[in-house]
C-alpha cells in the first residue's frame, strides 16, 4: 500500500466543511472575548479597542485554515479522519461498532458538496454586494466638491490641527448622501451632504466634523 498522501476532491470538501463548522463556534468565542474586554476595559483608548477587535477578527480565518489542514489526510494512513469513519469503518467494523459512528460526521461527509455549493453562492452574493458598494464609493469620490473656503473650512482646519493627525484629510460636499460620512482609510475623505450644510449651526458643524475626525483617529 502506498504511503503517499492522496488528497482527492471528497477529502478536500470534507476538510473544508469541518473547517467551516469549527469557524462557527470559534467566531462565537472570539466575539465573547471581545465583548468581555469591552465590558471590563470600557475606559481603554478607542484606538486600542479597534486594534484588538481587528486582531481577534484576523484570528478567525487563521483558525479556519488550521482546522482545514487538520482534517486533511494524514501522512500515516493516507486518509482523513472523516473519510475513515465514512468508508473504511463500514467495511471492517462490526454492527455494534457501526452504531458508534458520529451522526454529525456522517452528515458532514454526505452533504459536503451541497454545503460547499451554498457557501460559494453566499460568497458570490457578498462579493457582488461589496463590488457594488465599491463602485458607489468611487462615484461619490469623483463627484464630490472640495470645501476650500468659508466657516466650514476654518472649523475643519482648527479641529484637524488640534487632532495632530498625520494623514491628509479632504473635506468635501456631495448631493449623493444624506448624512455626514467618512470614506477611505489611507486617504480619508469627510463628506458633508449639501442638503444640510447651510442648515447647521457652528456648534453642530463643529460636533459633526470632530466626530468624523475621531473615526479617522481610531484607524
Amino acid at each position: 500500500m502506498q504511503n503517499l498522501i492522496q488528497i482527492d476532491r471528497q477529502s478536500l470538501l470534507t476538510a473544508w466543511t469541518w473547517a467551516m463548522a469549527h469557524t462557527l463556534w470559534i467566531g462565537l468565542v472570539l466575539a465573547f472575548i471581545f465583548y468581555a474586554f469591552l465590558h471590563h476595559f470600557s475606559s481603554t483608548n478607542s484606538k486600542i479597542k479597534y486594534r484588538i477587535g481587528l486582531g481577534l477578527l484576523a484570528l478567525l480565518p487563521v483558525s479556519s485554515f488550521i482546522a482545514f489542514l487538520s482534517y486533511l489526510p494524514s501522512s500515516e494512513n493516507s486518509t482523513s479522519v472523516i473519510t475513515y469513519f465514512s468508508t473504511n469503518t463500514a467495511a471492517f467494523s462490526t454492527p455494534e461498532q457501526l452504531t458508534v459512528k458520529p451522526a454529525f460526521s456522517s452528515y458532514i461527509y454526505k452533504y459536503s458538496d451541497s454545503l460547499f455549493l451554498l457557501w460559494v453562492i453566499g460568497i458570490g452574493i457578498l462579493s457582488i454586494r461589496m463590488l457594488w458598494s465599491y463602485v458607489q464609493v468611487q462615484k461619490l469620490k469623483s463627484n464630490a466638491v472640495d470645501i476650500e473656503h468659508g466657516h466650514l473650512k476654518s472649523l475643519f482646519d482648527a479641529i484637524y490641527k488640534k487632532s495632530m493627525i498625520k494623514k491628509s484629510i479632504r473635506l468635501v460636499s456631495s448631493q449623493r448622501i444624506d448624512i455626514p460620512s467618512t470614506v477611505g482609510h489611507i486617504k480619508p475623505i469627510i463628506v458633508l451632504p449639501i442638503s444640510i450644510i447651510n442648515q447647521l449651526t457652528i456648534e453642530e458643524t463643529y460636533a459633526i466634523i470632530a466626530h468624523e475626525i475621531a473615526h479617522i483617529m481610531r484607524t
